[in-house]
């Protein structure tokens, strides 16, 4: 999944205003420390980077062989990326949950604090190592297979985000028109971006893993799904679709020229929610 979601609303942000000098207060020490958000510095020149709470060596294996194989993926990709896998499950983690992506800062707000000097450089004022992060629970990264089905996923949302932002702010947008079609967008998958990232994370596990060791362990996993959500994303990783190539900016176009009047009225509604947005729903050609 993405951007953790709230409990009573969903949290909406533009890219403005997630990367936007914004002031993060933090402990460090003793000292109450502010960090005014700028550009990241350039410690390296690697996209990805690991922070692996963990003496298993199979654990950082598996994190570089599933980067490797995303290699194709990420070479697009414009920013950087932290991915901090846990050796335990975070107590504020949704019910369910195998890990989550955001942009930073906002993500400082849903790790442990025992990540945030990975992420940030308290010495610096702008305090920006990354752009954004992925976390992954510690009984996620338990099983090798989930812990690549779930860094793969994150890390093609990732993709997404840096590479063409408008396509996934769109499908932030699409979340709107489940109020009023409920049928078609009452699945993960029934959005573009996830769908792709599902496609891709089980094409990486399945290149990693082989297709017989892939498929066993997500009939296990549906066998212990927590939530009816969780049910559905196993039927849809254990059919013939998930094997499909897709493409999100594609049915990203589809859905918008299908749904043009309503996302036109609901961007008029609010304007401030994805601006990026407007030009693409408004004009005749969805170039995104």
């Amino acid at each position: 999944m993405g951007f953790p979601q709230e409990k009573a609303e969903r949290v909406r942000l533009t890219r403005e205003s997630i990367l936007a000098p914004t002031a993060f207060v933090g402990i460090y020490g003793l000292r109450k420390v502010e960090l005014h958000w700028g550009q990241p510095m350039s410690l390296s020149n690697q996209v990805v980077s690991f922070d692996i709470r963990s003496s298993d060596a199979r654990k950082c294996l598996v994190c570089e062989n599933t980067k490797e194989q995303m290699s194709r993926y990420l070479s697009q990709a414009t920013e950087k990326v932290i991915c901090l896998i846990d050796d335990q499950d975070y107590r504020l983690a949704d019910k369910g949950q195998k890990g989550f992506s955001s942009p930073l800062p906002a993500g400082l707000y849903f790790i442990p604090q025992y990540f945030n000097d990975s992420v940030i450089d308290w010495s610096y004022q702008t305090g920006r190592l990354y752009d954004s992060l992925i976390y992954i629970h510690g009984s996620t990264s338990s099983s090798e297979v989930g812990l690549t089905l779930t860094l793969a996923h994150e890390l093609q949302h990732f993709v997404q985000y840096t590479t063409n932002h408008a396509t996934w702010a769109t499908n932030e947008f699409f979340q709107e028109l489940k109020v009023t079609h409920e049928d078609e967008f009452r699945r993960s998958v029934d959005f573009p971006i996830e769908r792709e990232a599902r496609v891709v994370s089980k094409r990486v596990a399945i290149e990693m893993h082989g297709r017989v060791v892939v498929e066993d362990f997500i009939r296990r996993e549906r066998d212990r799904c927590i939530t009816g959500a969780d049910v559905v994303d196993c039927d849809f990783l254990l059919s013939p679709e998930a094997d499909v190539a897709y493409s999100a900016r594609e049915a990203s176009r589809a859905l918008v020229r299908r749904f043009k009047p309503e996302l036109i009225a609901l961007q008029a509604q609010n304007p401030n929610v994805y601006p990026e947005v407007a030009p693409l729903i408004l004009t005749s050609n969805e170039q995104f």
